[in-house]
């Protein structure tokens, strides 16, 4: 491999792994705003506050959408190349192991959210 094409891919590597730190910390704040969606609808003002909470939800899940965007053309270069070209693939793939960890959570804290919004009375 020559020196640019190892250049361009821990460039690449680096701005992955700084862009899924970044949406690990956005996937903690949308589980965590989902966790308080549960809550709060027991409270008086439950669903407005639920709905406001929706609200934020959906800003930190569009800017996780907007850095997806972001890192295509780092990840179109990582995955262009084999693993044993890439040594810090293994630091990737850890990452992305948390991030899918993450991921569970909200959905499973969306599940809960769904089933608490059908006993919700109209």
């Amino acid at each position: 491999m020559t020196k640019a094409r190892r250049r361009l891919l821990d460039q690449a590597v680096h701005l992955l792994i700084r862009g899924y730190q970044e949406e690990m910390s956005l996937y903690r704040l949308v589980r965590d705003i989902s966790q308080r969606q549960v809550r709060t609808l027991d409270g008086q003002d439950g669903l407005r506050a639920f709905c406001e909470l929706h609200r934020r939800k959906e800003q930190v899940l569009d800017l996780i959408g907007r850095i997806e965007s972001e890192m295509r053309v780092a990840k179109e270069v990582v995955l262009s190349h084999s693993p044993t070209d890439c040594p810090h693939r293994h630091r990737l793939v850890e990452i992305l192991q948390d991030v899918q960890g993450l991921i569970r959570a909200v959905r499973e804290a969306e599940e809960l959210n769904a089933d608490r919004l059908q006993r919700v009375p109209a």
